[in-house]
């Protein structure tokens, strides 16, 4: 078949995705018309028109800068993904050289706090700075922090170098799946989608096994955990300055027929523009619920007036952040709002961001939980863990892979994969939680990982995948913002859950069995349990593996929560037929 026969085809699959999930501002557009032939027969009626106009609108990047940029691109992903995995994998090491286990989470809940906090605010300054500026300016920062990291001599230096450094990694992230969307046509973004996939599979199985590996040399070398970013980093930062034009995506437009997105602007300008109470706002409620459900799983109480000012300080600024958004968004003045309140009318889009949110909290509490839990319960070293994590990370990577796969060449709704994953997901996490309630791990844990990490990989693919099919241009760089930083905020709280789950079960269920000082040494340090006696040690690991399978219990329930949530993407009945109306 030839080169355009291909790229008929493909440019059909795109826009039946089209047909699944609406441009933001069309409500009547079909979002998830469940037959197929209906979905092929609307792809190849709109097909000349729309998928020529975008190819007239745009010239794309060929040869050595393509080549260079998704380089590039793909090694900064690689980086910043790695940091979660590649960082849980060595919690245990890093707490007993700085003296800090009950605080040891929050090397990777800091980190998220502000990894979830500037992705809308990254991605949206990219249209003022332009994607390249973007992309240099955060790379700069994680490289930064990342090497400040290594070099950290407490647990607090290291705690608050991770919040700059989860800043500079936001920005790397959004943006670059920002470029990816804008870096080749429609109809190439499932193949170009199977390239992040396989990336993350890179990050996510090389994270728990570098982690590991650096580890098992000796406490001190965690700090090579960190230093590898550096040398990394400035690679994927030279191939992006070189390949990658400066005026990128618009650069290399044909016409402008308006001021583009994404063209860098005069300091002036731009700053006119920026929506700096919604960023303010945002960050504000993002950062105190985060440090409210730490600090109330350390060393405060729920009850305490510290967390209770935290929590309503968040809730308020919750609220004021929905209020801006709306006020800015119905003024139509220069300001371009952050999360515009056009959102809001779009059930199908409330619907994945509600549905990216709910995938974070599995997605990592697991791959926390489990290294953890290998650690402590079958005392092995870092690495061992790294690599019994395996069938987990894998499983979400192929789970990612063969949805985009399928997007690509059959005419499957993505609604419906959204079901098969949450079910795996549920399956998988329910099986794991009641695995076992010794200090084992059964053989057939591996294939529950595994297909909890199928099921994880599947959603959270096709969330990424689906954006641009679904946002407006206009807001295409907040809606990439929102559906990522929406999931690493799920992520975020589901780790101060367990985080809480962890350090209050522990206190109330070893009370009868170690002294304050033992207990509290504990908190601080994990591998001094095997300092006490056999069976102080027995009754330890079965505390450790009753929280771990509470932590799993409470996923599981989210889980199930994303199923009833994807309802919210689903069009039936009259609304069906006048989509169909309508696409015709």
């Amino acid at each position: 078949m030839s080169l355009e026969g291909m790229r008929d085809i493909q440019s059909e699959q795109c826009e039946a995705g089209k047909a699944i999930f609406p441009s933001i501002d069309d409500r009547h557009s079909a979002t998830d018309d469940l037959e197929p032939e209906n979905l092929s027969r609307k792809a190849s009626s709109n097909n000349n028109d729309v998928g020529d106009a975008q190819q007239d609108d745009r010239e794309y990047l060929t040869g050595w800068r393509l080549l260079l940029t998704t380089i590039g691109l793909l090694l900064s992903l690689l980086l910043v993904n790695m940091e979660v995995s590649i960082v849980s994998t060595a919690l245990i090491s890093i707490a007993a050289d700085l003296s800090g286990f009950s605080t040891s989470s929050w090397i990777v809940t800091g980190f998220l706090a502000s990894y979830t906090g500037f992705f809308i605010i990254w991605t949206k300054l990219s249209d003022f700075l332009g994607r390249k500026i973007g992309i240099i300016s955060s790379s700069i920062v994680f490289i930064a922090f990342s090497g400040a990291c290594g070099g950290s001599s407490t647990m607090t230096q290291l705690i608050v170098f991770r919040v700059f450094q989860g800043i500079g990694a936001s920005g790397v992230y959004g943006i670059c799946v920002l470029s990816i969307y804008e870096l080749v046509p429609p109809y190439k973004l499932p193949m170009y989608g199977s390239m992040v996939a396989v990336t993350m599979a890179c990050a996510t199985a090389a994270g728990p096994l570098l982690g590991g590996a650096i580890t098992d040399v000796g406490h001190s070398v965690w700090r090579w955990v960190f230093y590898l970013n550096l040398p990394a980093g400035t690679i994927a930062i030279g191939l992006i300055a070189i390949a990658m034009p400066a005026n990128f995506p618009n650069g290399i437009r044909k016409t402008l027929r308006h001021q583009p997105l994404g063209n860098p602007l005069s300091s002036r300008q731009w700053g006119s523009q920026l929506d700096i109470g919604g960023a303010t706002l945002l960050l504000s409620g993002t950062f105190l619920l985060i440090i409210a459900l730490f600090e109330a799983t350390t060393r405060l109480s729920w009850s305490s007036t510290v967390t209770i000012g935290l929590l309503v300080g968040s809730g308020v600024s919750w609220v004021g952040f929905f209020l801006w958004e709306r006020a800015v968004t119905l003024r139509e003045g220069k300001i371009q709002p952050v999360f515009p309140w056009h959102f809001f009318f779009n059930r199908p889009w409330m619907g994945m961001l509600l549905v990216s949110f709910l995938v974070g909290f599995p997605f990592n509490v697991v791959v926390v939980n489990l290294p953890q839990r290998f650690q402590t319960t079958l005392d092995l070293s870092p690495f061992e863990a790294g690599v019994r994590l395996l069938p987990y990370v894998l499983g979400s990577s192929f789970g990612a892979i063969v949805s985009n796969g399928i997007c690509s060449r059959r005419n499957i709704p993505f609604i419906a994969l959204f079901f098969v994953g949450g079910i795996m997901q549920v399956i998988g996490l329910a099986l794991l939680a009641t695995l076992t309630t010794e200090a084992n791990f059964p053989h057939v844990g591996y294939f529950e990982e595994t297909l909890c990490g199928v099921g994880l990989g599947v959603a959270f693919s096709i969330l990424i995948l689906a954006t641009p099919f679904t946002a407006d241009k206009q807001y295409l760089a907040v809606a990439t913002g929102a559906i990522i930083q929406l999931r690493f905020l799920g992520g975020a709280i589901g780790l101060g859950i367990a985080s809480a789950i962890m350090n209050s079960s522990l206190r109330s269920q070893l009370a009868s069995v170690l002294s304050s000082e033992q207990l509290g040494a504990l908190l601080d340090n994990a591998e001094v349990m095997t300092r006490f006696s056999p069976t102080a040690r027995k009754a330890i690991q079965l505390a450790f593996v009753k929280i771990y399978n509470q932590q799993l219990e409470i996923m599981t329930g989210v889980s199930g929560a994303q199923l009833l949530a994807v309802f919210l993407i689903w069009k039936r009945g009259s609304q069906l037929r006048a989509a169909r109306q309508t696409a015709n």
